[in-house]
């Protein structure tokens, strides 16, 4: 949603490109903007909270990485049998002529082909599964909060407006339900908080 004198809207609206245009209505920022700031203050004055549903998107990230991780080691797996057998063929090309030397070359290109695939596919769920809600990262995001936290106190309208930036907060509306997010670090955005928007 973006702002425009006091209204918030969707951007797809107005569309003049033929796409459809979005119909959700207009909400008011009488209503949205102490919604999204009540979601912020939440978010970072409560230590405990932050921490526990960091921990939580910690858990969900990792129950959906096993599927991935699982065929990681299926794939590292595949790839020590391809070496193995590769191994075996590079021994025995030199040794043969004529016809089974002949067969030896075509064995070894299919295991050439095999091993350049799992190769690929290993880097793709390695780049997949790499973890972005580490200890670590938990650790810098805590000690973010409370930079975050200091700058919070009696914040002015103008602040109001940096920190929402600076968190990349984001609203959806759909059917009066207003989801709240925040952007922090990295490239996944950890939804960390829902509220709920009724409109008459």
């Amino acid at each position: 949603m973006v702002g425009t004198d006091g209204k918030y809207y969707c951007p797809r609206r107005y569309q003049r490109d033929g796409s459809e245009a979005c119909t959700e209505r207009l909400v008011d920022g009488r209503i949205i903007e102490p919604v999204a700031w009540d979601y912020i203050m939440n978010l970072i004055t409560k230590p405990d909270e932050f921490e526990e549903k960091l921990r939580q998107a910690q858990a969900k990230e990792a129950a959906t990485m096993q599927p991935k991780q699982r065929e990681l080691e299926h794939v590292i797996a595949l790839l020590q049998d391809t070496e193995t057998e590769a191994d075996e063929i590079a021994w025995q090309l030199p040794k043969q002529k004529g016809i089974i030397a002949k067969k030896l070359q075509q064995q070894s290109d299919e295991v050439n082909k095999r091993y350049q695939a799992l190769i690929k596919r290993q880097a793709e769920l390695q780049e997949g599964s790499a973890f972005e809600l580490t200890d670590h990262n938990i650790d810098n995001l805590l000690q973010f909060r409370e930079a975050v936290a200091v700058g919070l106190e009696n914040p002015t309208d103008e602040d109001r407006r940096s920190w929402l930036e600076i968190l990349q907060t984001t609203v959806t509306v759909t059917g009066g339900i207003a989801v709240i997010t925040c952007r922090l670090g990295g490239k996944v955005r950890y939804i960390l908080n829902e509220s709920e928007l009724h409109k008459s």
